[in-house]
């Protein structure tokens, strides 16, 4: 199935892969959690049906969800992934459930669908933090993180993980946000942000990694 949807993205450009926090935390049963998604260009956006479609197959045929994708009645390119089961996932309110889009040419997968809607309303962010360096460091691979956001939403991924676990019925799980932890992570969020870019050096990468106070 995954050969279907590798044959509808253009292979000359790079995907995405991202966490969002601040204004654009997602919620598991009312409570605040990263959300988290996927952007890959198509090769056509007249696929993105598709693509969607494809993803959707494979989840069920593969992997067993169970879901199906319905059109958002407030924004016509989204498509919510609801279940057709029971079970921890159909417990999901209903803006908290993961949804995919296409947009000039994109096929976008985010975690939470009133991120996706909020998203999808707002201008382009070229002049964000992340979107200067990355202009100005262009690679193959680039990771960018506002440090203090990213260990809000570590401990908050951490508390959501904890939270599905009691959902789903394993009480026995180990708890990570422990003291220790929390400690680390708040040091962390006091150094600014962090940039890791891959370049070139003649035929061989070179890593390269850059602080920003």
């Amino acid at each position: 199935m995954w050969n279907k949807l590798q044959g509808l993205v253009r292979k000359d450009d790079k995907g995405f892969l991202f966490a969002c926090g601040d204004e654009y935390y997602g919620r598991i049963m009312h409570m605040k959690v990263p959300s988290v998604g996927f952007m890959v260009p198509l090769k056509s956006a007249t696929e993105g049906d598709a693509a969607i479609d494809s993803i959707i197959d494979e989840l069920n045929a593969e992997k067993g969800w169970g879901v199906i994708a319905t059109q958002d009645s407030r924004n016509h390119d989204i498509r919510i992934v609801n279940s057709v089961r029971n079970g921890a996932f159909k417990k999901l309110n209903a803006g908290e459930r993961p949804a995919l889009a296409v947009l000039d040419g994109w096929l976008i997968g985010l975690s939470n669908v009133d991120v996706l809607r909020r998203i999808l309303s707002e201008q382009d962010d070229s002049g964000s933090d992340w979107g200067r360096l990355y202009a100005g460091h262009e690679s193959a691979i680039f990771v960018w993180s506002d440090l203090a956001e990213t260990s809000d939403l570590f401990m908050k991924a951490l508390a959501g993980y904890t939270l599905v676990s009691l959902i789903q019925g394993n009480r026995s799980s180990k708890r990570y946000d422990t003291v220790e932890l929390k400690a680390a992570v708040k040091v962390l969020g006091q150094l600014g942000q962090f940039a890791v870019w891959v370049s070139s050096s003649g035929e061989s990468p070179v890593l390269n990694a850059e602080l920003i106070f």
